[in-house]
């Protein structure tokens, strides 16, 4: 993902041209590499601050009445909670008596309200049960769909992802990325 410094080599933009060549963007610093990155890790709901979903989504926000930061808290929140079907929960709950879905749902959340050009997933099914993960498979095609933002999804079991997937890879030992053949796309199970 960019988010540390490389030990050799450099972390820059690959930019789509017109007529499908890609060229090759300036370096960027660590600070706008996790500017521009937005993780979502494995079980995000072992990770929540806020004691109601209202003050999980403002961490981070400078939210002075009446401020610039507020108006844009709100544009984008409103955005961000009707891409991921958060925005008829009352968020005056406290995110442990969301659903699992829920809970997945707001951590997305949380990420897309900072715009990140790459969101990246570590397992976001793991834990859920089959009607969930369709769910959040569901959240996901959209926002994929949706566009503006590179999604990748880190997980064991692609099987349920193969809505999402446009390329795949195998991590081996030394974190080696192979490329591997996309599955064939199929109902979700």
């Amino acid at each position: 993902a960019g988010l540390l410094e490389p030990d050799e080599g450099r972390v820059a933009p690959l930019r789509a041209e017109a007529g499908g060549e890609v060229e090759e963007g300036a370096p960027l610093g660590m600070a706008e590499r996790r500017e521009r990155v937005g993780v979502v890790f494995q079980f995000p709901e072992r990770h929540f601050l806020g004691d109601t979903v209202s003050q999980e989504l403002a961490i981070g926000w400078p939210l002075q009445a009446g401020s610039q930061e507020q108006k844009l808290y709100h544009q984008r929140l409103q955005a961000a909670a009707e891409a991921t079907g958060l925005a008829g929960v009352d968020s005056r709950l406290p995110p442990w008596e969301l659903s699992g879905g829920y809970q997945r749902r707001l951590a997305i959340t949380v990420q897309l309200m900072r715009r990140p050009d790459v969101l990246i997933l570590d397992e976001p099914l793991a834990g859920l049960d089959r009607e969930t993960r369709q769910e959040v498979v569901g959240v996901l095609k959209k926002l994929k769909a949706a566009g503006g933002m590179a999604i990748l999804v880190v997980s064991h079991d692609i099987d349920e992802l193969v809505p999402l997937i446009d390329e795949t890879w195998e991590m081996k030992p030394g974190g080696v990325l192979v490329p591997m053949p996309c599955p064939m796309s199929s109902p979700l199970r």
